[in-house]
């Protein structure tokens, strides 16, 4: 259902400007469509401005003529991290979508009301000429309550009421674009957002980390081995501090021989195996759960580790190795995560260390 086709209880309030933005509309499209919407009304032109004379009340337009790059790169970037606040509860690559699609504005048309009385029915009539304006040169309208729709007078996000009205969007992008910077940007806003909303302290300039296309992931095999190998060691640490060693290690030897994951160690949990570790080694191999936690969460295995408030679920952790009576059973299990949910995870989690480094430096 199209803006104008909402009842008067439904429709947002009157409002007194909007802003179009858009992406390669340059200032002749944007002033030809101004000519043609408004044809009805006098139309005076000054440069970047643009007056019109709606039966005596006049509409200010700015049409931002700016060759600047900069200048459009800041504002999307602004919008987007104001954005970024809102639709925490939308689909990932939907959210995604949106911030790169708002990433990419570059053209941008704001009209103003010059008088505050103007009626409805004026409104309407702006309004009905911004849409216009937005089919022609696939634009989109941003209004003062802080809600933003596409050409179709569709509901793209609503700060307000934490609305959304479509389910998929695919961005509209410049001719020259660099997708990867985008992808990196959105990401951070994402995890900012997040951040700030379970308000833990934020730098919202902390640089992003690499995009899909900078990084390679390893192997399915790779990375269960690894999990497996890790886990097990976890276990001989854990008993180290129990002092149970001497009774686990021939134990631990031989589950690594029969999944084949003893040359899989790194070089701290290779210690522990060969009884040469200190028992610092043995304290940082137990806390290695979260790094297994990690793991087997991007093989699918564990559903979300995005709430970073409690230590991981060490029965569960078990329960996975103890139900996998060989290697080829528990890799049966997994299902490796894209690459791009990977990295949202590593970005959150970036963001979390910041936090935490910085709580530390407070305590001491």
């Amino acid at each position: 259902m199209g803006l104008f086709n909402k009842t008067k209880k439904e429709r947002p309030k009157v409002q007194k400007n909007v802003t179009l933005y858009g992406v390669d509309c340059n200032y002749e499209m944007v002033l030809n469509a101004i000519k043609k919407h408004f044809s009805n009304y006098e139309i005076n032109c000054d440069g970047d401005f643009i007056s019109i004379n709606i039966n005596g009340n006049m509409v200010s337009v700015n049409t931002n003529k700016s060759s600047d790059e900069n200048y459009y790169k800041g504002q999307a970037n602004g919008m987007c991290n104001f954005f970024s606040n809102t639709f925490m509860k939308l689909d990932t690559n939907l959210k995604k979508n949106i911030l790169k699609q708002i990433l990419a504005f570059n053209s941008i048309c704001g009209i103003a009301f010059s008088d505050e009385e103007a009626s409805s029915e004026m409104e309407n009539i702006v309004v009905r000429a911004a849409f216009n304006i937005a089919k022609e040169l696939n634009m989109y309208l941003f209004f003062p309550s802080m809600e933003l729709y596409n050409k179709d007078e569709k509901l793209i996000i609503s700060i307000e009421n934490q609305e959304c009205g479509i389910t998929e969007l695919n961005p509209i992008l410049p001719d020259v674009f660099d997708n990867a910077q985008a992808e990196r940007i959105v990401r951070r806003a994402i995890s900012n957002a997040k951040i700030k909303k379970e308000k833990i302290a934020c730098y919202e300039e902390l640089p992003c980390v690499e995009s899909s296309n900078q990084v390679k992931l390893k192997s399915l095999d790779e990375i269960c081995k690894r999990a497996l190998a890790s886990f097990l060691i976890i276990q001989l640490a854990c008993d180290i501090n129990n002092g149970q060693y001497e009774e686990s290690v021939e134990i631990i030897s031989e589950l690594l021989e029969k999944f084949n994951v003893t040359d899989c160690l790194n070089k701290k949990e290779q210690k522990i195996l060969d009884g040469t570790y200190s028992m610092q080694d043995a304290i940082d191999i137990d806390w290695e759960y979260e790094t297994y936690w990690s793991l087997i969460w991007a093989l699918g295995l564990v559903e979300d580790i995005s709430d970073a408030t409690d230590v991981c679920d060490c029965d569960y952790a078990i329960q996975l190795f103890n139900n996998s009576n060989s290697y080829e059973e528990f890799k049966g299990k997994c299902k490796l995560r894209d690459i791009n949910e990977i990295l949202d995870m590593l970005d959150l989690y970036y963001r979390y260390h910041w936090a935490c480094v910085e709580k530390c430096k407070t305590l001491h």
